[in-house]
């Protein structure tokens, strides 16, 4: 009984984890804009799409990228598509 109750609370807690994650990346991706990706010598050469604080300045924030990067993927591959 206790072991059931524990896989129950375990599967609830991990299914509000990854809710309150997508959920919190949803918010910053809908006030998102495109930001230059790739800059050359005669100026940007591509645009790629940057939720809210990600970018500052022309740089990318690293960790931010990495820790929601596979729900970046998903976006910019079939929402938020390159410019």
């Amino acid at each position: 009984m206790i072991i059931k109750n524990r896989r129950i609370t375990f599967l609830v807690v991990g299914l509000l984890v990854v809710a309150a994650y997508v959920f919190s990346y949803v918010l910053i991706s809908a006030r998102g804009r495109f930001e230059p990706s790739l800059i050359g010598l005669n100026g940007v050469k591509r645009y790629g799409w940057a939720p809210e604080g990600f970018v500052s300045e022309f740089k990318w924030s690293r960790p931010k990228l990495l820790f929601y990067y596979p729900l970046y993927l998903i976006d910019t591959r079939f929402f938020s598509l390159q410019r």
